[in-house]
């Protein structure tokens, strides 16, 4: 068997894939142990892509455009796998820019983190359930995934923040800029929030049998955030990063890099 194919779904979180791919020498070519990246193409099939669609009755289903594409892109001899990078962003919504009142919350296994001075409390309960109702569009596109093919699906943690809002100021995306003077939220609100959505993806995963691949330690100072040598912009990592995550998903499957190409005709 010529190796495995590793089709891969998602959003904005694909950029530090894609910028790490366009740079990437193979290590081998074909074989067993080879692995090849077949990967969604967000500009030219659109950010707002339906990934999960209904097919009556408020019953939703992966978009049979992307098994299409699949079958008529990845060579059929070659044994397929799923990697998630849907959504990644929903704690950025509340907590990239400071909030107008100040507020904080604990989280209950991590009580020992720093608590803003005068802020107003917030639930745990409270901010999971924003969180969590955030994501749901995209707990749905990897259910409709996860419910369209009896192969392995690994979801992509998505990254920490970056603790110095420095370096965030500086990396702004378009959106964010022209909102400009813009208050950056303390680090470890940002932090926490990350962490929020990445329990409610994390234990989604493990329910719906999805792999869930945590950030690679490397890539975090001791605190869990992202280093700053591994972020682009003021929310998403940048080609290092993509780096990291892929040779850890290779190092997983006991498997060498072989390539990649865009997930279209």
């Amino acid at each position: 068997m010529p190796g495995k194919a590793a089709i891969v779904l998602g959003h904005s979180h694909l950029s530090s894939i894609v910028l790490n791919l366009n740079d990437r020498p193979g290590e081998v070519h074909g074989g067993d142990d080879s692995i090849e990246y077949f990967v969604f193409d967000t500009i030219r099939l659109g950010s707002d892509f339906v990934f999960s669609i209904d097919s009556g009755g408020g019953h939703y289903v992966l978009n049979p455009t992307i098994m299409d594409m699949v079958n008529r892109k990845v060579p059929s001899d070659k044994e397929r796998i799923y990697v998630s990078m849907f959504g990644g962003n929903a704690h950025n919504v509340l907590t990239l820019e400071e909030h107008p009142v100040p507020f904080d919350f604990i989280i209950p296994d991590k009580s020992s983190l720093p608590f803003l001075e005068d802020a107003e409390l917030v639930t745990y309960d409270y901010i999971d359930r924003f969180v969590r109702k955030l994501a749901e569009p995209y707990l749905l596109n990897a259910t409709t995934l996860r419910n369209a093919t009896s192969s392995d699906v690994y979801h992509f943690e998505s990254p920490p923040p970056v603790r110095d809002n420095d370096f965030i100021v500086r990396n702004l995306e378009d959106w964010f800029k022209k909102q400009t003077p813009i208050k950056i939220a303390p680090p470890y609100l940002r932090y926490k929030m990350w962490h929020v959505h990445s329990k409610i993806i994390r234990d989604f995963c493990d329910q719906m049998g999805i792999n869930f691949l945590s950030t690679p330690v490397e890539t975090q100072d001791e605190q869990g955030f992202l280093l700053e040598e591994h972020g682009r912009d003021s929310t998403h990592a940048g080609p290092s990063f993509g780096n990291a995550i892929l040779k850890q998903l290779e190092s997983r499957l006991g498997l060498k890099y072989g390539g990649w190409s865009w997930l279209y005709d």
